[in-house]
Protein backbone atom coordinates (compact mmCIF):
# COMPACT_ATOMS: atom_id res chain seq x y z
CA UNK A 1 0.00 0.00 0.00
CA UNK A 2 2.47 2.59 0.84
CA UNK A 3 4.18 1.68 -2.15
CA UNK A 4 1.43 2.14 -4.40
CA UNK A 5 0.93 5.74 -2.60
CA UNK A 6 4.43 7.23 -3.33
CA UNK A 7 3.88 6.16 -6.73
CA UNK A 8 0.80 7.87 -6.90
CA UNK A 9 2.82 10.76 -5.54
CA UNK A 10 5.43 10.77 -7.81
CA UNK A 11 3.03 11.39 -10.79
CA UNK A 12 0.87 13.71 -8.99
CA UNK A 13 1.51 17.51 -9.24
CA UNK A 14 -1.34 18.46 -6.51
CA UNK A 15 -1.68 16.38 -3.05
CA UNK A 16 -5.26 16.68 -1.57
CA UNK A 17 -5.42 14.85 1.82
CA UNK A 18 -9.19 14.84 3.50
CA UNK A 19 -8.87 14.19 7.45
CA UNK A 20 -11.11 14.84 10.58
CA UNK A 21 -9.61 16.93 13.44
CA UNK A 22 -8.85 15.01 16.18
CA UNK A 23 -7.74 15.53 19.68
CA UNK A 24 -6.82 18.79 18.08
CA UNK A 25 -4.48 17.43 14.86
CA UNK A 26 -4.81 14.60 12.78
CA UNK A 27 -6.24 10.69 13.41
CA UNK A 28 -3.09 8.03 14.11
CA UNK A 29 -3.92 6.46 10.72
CA UNK A 30 -3.20 9.48 9.01
CA UNK A 31 0.26 9.55 10.94
CA UNK A 32 0.51 6.34 11.12
CA UNK A 33 0.81 6.38 6.96
CA UNK A 34 2.71 9.61 6.70
CA UNK A 35 5.20 7.52 8.83
CA UNK A 36 5.42 4.73 6.42
CA UNK A 37 5.25 6.36 3.40
CA UNK A 38 6.97 9.95 3.66
CA UNK A 39 10.00 8.73 4.38
CA UNK A 40 13.97 9.70 3.84
CA UNK A 41 14.67 9.37 0.46
CA UNK A 42 11.71 9.19 -0.85
CA UNK A 43 10.39 12.62 -0.02
CA UNK A 44 14.03 14.06 1.10
CA UNK A 45 17.33 13.55 1.55
CA UNK A 46 19.58 14.93 4.45
CA UNK A 47 23.20 16.11 3.53
CA UNK A 48 25.99 14.62 4.89
CA UNK A 49 26.39 17.65 7.30
CA UNK A 50 23.04 17.06 9.51
CA UNK A 51 21.76 20.33 8.95
CA UNK A 52 19.76 20.65 5.34
CA UNK A 53 18.14 18.58 3.27
CA UNK A 54 16.95 18.01 -0.57
CA UNK A 55 13.47 18.55 -1.14
CA UNK A 56 12.24 15.55 -2.90
CA UNK A 57 8.79 17.42 -3.95
CA UNK A 58 9.70 20.93 -4.83
CA UNK A 59 7.12 21.69 -7.41
CA UNK A 60 4.10 20.25 -6.23
CA UNK A 61 1.59 21.79 -4.15
CA UNK A 62 -0.93 20.51 -1.91
CA UNK A 63 -4.44 20.84 -0.38
CA UNK A 64 -5.48 20.21 2.95
CA UNK A 65 -9.33 19.78 3.29
CA UNK A 66 -9.88 19.51 7.52
CA UNK A 67 -13.22 18.70 8.81
CA UNK A 68 -14.18 19.49 12.49
CA UNK A 69 -17.12 19.39 15.19
CA UNK A 70 -16.45 22.47 16.51
CA UNK A 71 -15.96 26.02 14.91
CA UNK A 72 -13.41 27.75 12.69
CA UNK A 73 -12.32 30.31 14.87
CA UNK A 74 -12.48 27.48 18.14
CA UNK A 75 -10.21 25.57 16.20
CA UNK A 76 -8.42 28.82 15.13
CA UNK A 77 -7.74 31.02 18.23
CA UNK A 78 -8.41 28.68 20.81
CA UNK A 79 -6.68 25.51 20.01
CA UNK A 80 -3.57 26.63 17.59
CA UNK A 81 -4.43 24.98 14.59
CA UNK A 82 -1.61 21.94 15.39
CA UNK A 83 -2.50 19.93 12.96
CA UNK A 84 -2.53 22.50 10.30
CA UNK A 85 0.79 23.70 11.37
CA UNK A 86 2.69 19.66 11.40
CA UNK A 87 1.16 19.21 8.25
CA UNK A 88 1.73 22.55 6.68
CA UNK A 89 5.38 22.81 7.66
CA UNK A 90 6.68 20.10 9.49
CA UNK A 91 5.05 17.27 6.81
CA UNK A 92 4.26 19.06 3.58
CA UNK A 93 6.86 21.57 3.81
CA UNK A 94 9.56 19.72 4.94
CA UNK A 95 9.05 17.36 1.74
CA UNK A 96 9.23 20.98 -0.52
CA UNK A 97 5.31 21.17 -1.22
CA UNK A 98 4.22 24.68 -2.26
CA UNK A 99 1.54 26.42 -1.30
CA UNK A 100 0.22 23.82 1.26
CA UNK A 101 -3.56 25.63 1.40
CA UNK A 102 -5.98 24.20 3.84
CA UNK A 103 -9.88 24.55 3.76
CA UNK A 104 -11.44 24.23 7.47
CA UNK A 105 -15.09 22.80 6.87
CA UNK A 106 -17.45 22.87 10.13
CA UNK A 107 -19.01 22.59 12.88
CA UNK A 108 -20.47 19.23 10.91
CA UNK A 109 -22.43 18.20 13.99
CA UNK A 110 -24.47 20.62 13.99
CA UNK A 111 -24.64 21.47 10.36
CA UNK A 112 -27.81 20.80 7.56
CA UNK A 113 -28.14 19.09 4.36
CA UNK A 114 -28.05 22.88 2.57
CA UNK A 115 -24.52 23.57 4.42
CA UNK A 116 -22.86 20.36 3.78
CA UNK A 117 -24.00 20.69 0.26
CA UNK A 118 -22.42 24.39 -0.14
CA UNK A 119 -19.19 22.20 1.28
CA UNK A 120 -19.41 19.79 -1.47
CA UNK A 121 -19.89 22.81 -3.69
CA UNK A 122 -16.58 24.40 -2.56
CA UNK A 123 -14.77 21.16 -2.86
CA UNK A 124 -15.86 21.10 -6.12
CA UNK A 125 -14.77 24.33 -7.03
CA UNK A 126 -11.47 23.62 -5.87
CA UNK A 127 -10.87 20.79 -7.25
CA UNK A 128 -11.69 22.36 -10.87
CA UNK A 129 -9.28 24.79 -10.24
CA UNK A 130 -6.19 22.37 -10.26
CA UNK A 131 -3.91 22.11 -13.31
Amino acid sequence: DCLMLQEAIKKADHLVIVYPVWWGTYPSLLKGMIDRAFLPGFMFKFHPNGYSWDKFMKGKSARLIVTMNSPKWYYKFIVGRPGDRSMKRSVLGFAGFRPVRITHLGPLKNSDPDQRQKWLNKIETLGKRIK
